[in-house]
């Protein structure tokens, strides 16, 4: 299984892992996804505490450029190591910015950026909850693979996740 760590490295750094892949950025060249491309990631949201009910929601957000005003698409500049204690395998992980819409009604007023990893055209690994999410682009219906809740494993590039 491939644990993530907090580990954010700059494009010029190398790692000292046993066996480091660097996955190139999945969102230009394989899904296509511009600047300010409309997607939805799913969340489970847990509704009332005591009980621990959740609800599903498909949250709207918008995919920022990077930073980088004299080149409309840059490479990215960032990555995240995700790395398997077990082997020492490792791999880096292109960091992109999604800003997620405001939801009021769900107690979240403002809108928020969260720093994310594409890892196939329908999982991206979120950095700060250290968990994947299923997304989609926004209107699309749900990943035929991604209607399940059981426990499963997710093999892209060379990545394996269990979910």
């Amino acid at each position: 299984m491939v644990t993530a760590t907090a580990t954010v490295t700059a494009a010029n750094d190398v790692q000292s892992s046993t066996n480091t892949t660097v996955i190139e950025d999945l969102c230009t060249s394989i899904l296509d996804l511009k600047p300010n491309a409309r997607l939805e990631v799913r969340w489970d949201l847990i509704t009332d505490e005591e009980s621990e009910t959740t609800t599903t929601r498909w949250w709207g957000a918008t995919l920022l450029p990077n930073a980088d005003a004299d080149n409309p698409s840059p490479p990215p500049s960032r990555y995240h190591l995700l790395d398997d204690d077990a082997t020492g395998d490792a791999v880096r992980i292109p960091i992109r910015t999604l800003r997620y819409d405001a939801y009021p009604d769900g107690g979240y007023p403002e809108t928020a950026c969260q720093e994310v990893a594409f890892l196939s055209d329908e999982l991206l690994f979120d950095i700060e909850a250290g968990d994947s999410c299923v997304w989609r682009r926004e209107g699309q219906s749900v990943p035929a693979t991604s209607q399940t809740t059981s426990q499963t494993t997710h093999t892209d590039q060379g990545v394996d996740l269990e979910y």
